[in-house]
Order: structure tokens, then sequence, then C-alpha cells
């Protein structure tokens, strides 16, 4: 089977997992149906890793492990607090390492990342880590919900740790601020102390900065989709024990062929590389509503790497 044949297999694969997980996010099916089509997407992607490893080991294809220079600028971005930033590190490494391929740690300089693996593996990877990054920012960011009132969108915004200015300037916006304040003036200080003390006798006290809140949402969302990728691995490979279902061979012999390659090509990073490497979050503030917060949204988060046009083409807004 020639290289041109394999890329091509390569691609008509990628491109029907992303046909099925577009249908996945589909806002007019159901969950159950999302589900479905999420499964289909996966196991689709686990048949490909199979069949092109068996294709390499009965010699009908030559691919072999590559190394990438994947990009990293969203570590240097400034708008972006430095703890989500290793929160997002984190959870790279978690993606890559689901996916079969070594992000090398000890090869990073300061706009890209060195890693290994197959081609196929290394594709679905940056998939779906820049899905879960898109998915992570956003959530961090809230933005008015047209379904919602403005009292509960002031709210949902101020838990976020938003000021109220900024508050009351993306409700202006959207066309949320009560008639009251449009017509005192929405950036008029009466708008602000009575919009503000108004949500505050219903709500409470509002403790969090907005700083404090994305850092403790991050690691409740990092921490729930390493341990779902963790789980979708053993469930894989406890499958195994059926003659039919190869993965758990197949994984163990394109990580040490990956292992293997990343020696060879990085022996003075080849032990650190091993390691779990994952940046080290200072003791800061911490918030645990929003913690459990980004649990939940790790636990709905799309791990199929479905990512559309928009966010694929705005991926520099994110890193410039």
């Amino acid at each position: 089977m020639s290289t041109t044949t394999t890329e091509q297999r390569r691609e008509d694969t990628m491109r029907k997992i992303r046909a099925l997980l577009a249908k996945a996010n589909d806002r007019a099916v159901t969950p159950e149906e999302s589900e479905v089509f999420q499964a289909k997407a996966d196991e689709l992607m686990t048949k490909f890793a199979i069949s092109e490893w068996e294709l390499i080991k009965t010699g009908r294809i030559t691919t072999a492990p590559i190394q990438r220079s994947v990009d990293m600028s969203w570590y240097r971005n400034a708008e972006i607090d430095s703890d989500v930033r290793n929160y997002l590190w984190a959870m790279m490494q978690s993606v890559y390492r689901h996916a079969r391929c070594i992000p090398v740690s000890t090869q990073y300089d300061g706009r890209t990342i060195k890693c290994v693996g197959y081609p196929g593996d290394m594709d679905y990877a940056d998939l779906l880590f820049t899905s879960l990054m898109f998915q992570l920012t956003r959530a961090t960011n809230p933005q008015i919900d047209p379904d919602l009132g403005w009292y509960e969108n002031a709210v949902q915004l101020r838990e976020a740790g938003l000021q109220w200015k900024e508050i009351i300037r993306r409700m202006h916006l959207a066309g949320k601020l009560p008639q009251k304040y449009e017509e005192a003036g929405w950036d008029s200080r009466w708008t602000y102390v009575n919009m503000s003390e108004t949500v505050k006798r219903r709500y409470g006290r509002f403790a969090q900065h907005h700083a404090t809140y994305r850092r403790s949402f991050a690691s409740g969302f990092v921490y729930k989709v390493a341990d779902r990728l963790a789980k979708m691995r053993a469930d894989a490979e406890h499958s195994t024990t059926k003659d039919d279902n190869p993965y758990a061979v197949v994984v163990r012999d394109v990580r040490e062929t990956v292992l293997a390659f990343m020696h060879e090509q990085f022996p003075e990073s080849a032990a650190k590389a091993r390691g779990s490497g994952g940046g080290r979050v200072a003791q800061r503030a911490f918030d645990f509503k929003a913690a459990q917060k980004g649990s939940q949204a790790g636990e709905q988060a799309d791990l199929f790497g479905h990512t559309d046009k928009r966010v694929a083409n705005k991926r520099g807004e994110l890193e410039s």
C-alpha cells in the first residue's frame, strides 16, 4: 500500500469522524442520540489505529513514528492566567498520552514543543486538545444567555468574577439590561450602584475575583477530563477479553514503539518525558463552587475532538 493511499485513508477517516461529531454536537439531537454519534466516532478512530498497526506489522505499509512541532503559543498568552496555562499544559499531556503520543517536555522552545507518535494519532491528539482548550477558555468567560432573564445573567457573570461595569456593558450590548437602567444611562453611576445593590440583596455577597474563578474552574475541568480519558482507556482495555478486540495489544505495541523512537530522537529527554511533567500550580485563592462547575463542564465536554470551522479559524485569536 503506497504512502499516498495511507494518507488518503487517514484523511478519509478524519473526515468521517468530523461528520459524526458534527451530528453529535447538533442541538437538534437528543443527549442519547449525541452519545451514539460520539461512540461511533471513537470506535471509528480505534478501528483505524488497529488496522493501521496491523498493516505496519505485516509490512504492507511503512508508516513510522514521527516527531512534530506542536504549537504552544497559548502558553505565553498574558491574557490567560499562569495557573490556567499550567492546567492547560496538564490537559495537553493527558490528551496526547490518551492518543498514544508523547510530548517531550524538555523540547519546548517558547513557541512549540516536540511531540512524537504516529501521524494519525498526532492528528487526533491535536484535534481533541484544540477542541478541549477552546471549550475550557469559552467556559471560563461566560457570555450573555439569551434564554435567561437579566437577573439570572447578572448572577452568572458575577459568579464568574466579572466586574459590574463589564457585566452592565455586556447586558447593554445584548439588549438584556432592564429599561429603567437604559433610560437612566447604561454607563451611569446610578445604574452601576442600583443594579449591583439590587442583585446583591437578592443573591448575597459575591466573593471571588475573576482570576480565582478561572483557576478553580480550570482545575475542576481538567481533572474531570483526565478522569474520563482514563476510564475510556480502562473500558477499552477491559473489553479486550474478546478475541476480536486487539485494542490492548495494539496500544502496548504502539506505545513501546513510540517510546523507543523518542529515546532515539531525544535520549537526553527520555527520563523526564516518561514522568508526569505537569506544571506546578501555586497555592492561591480557590473557589470550590467554581471547581465544581468546572468538573461538571468537564463531564459534559466533547472528548471526541469536534472542532467546528469557527473554532478552527479563530485559534490564532487565543494564541496572539
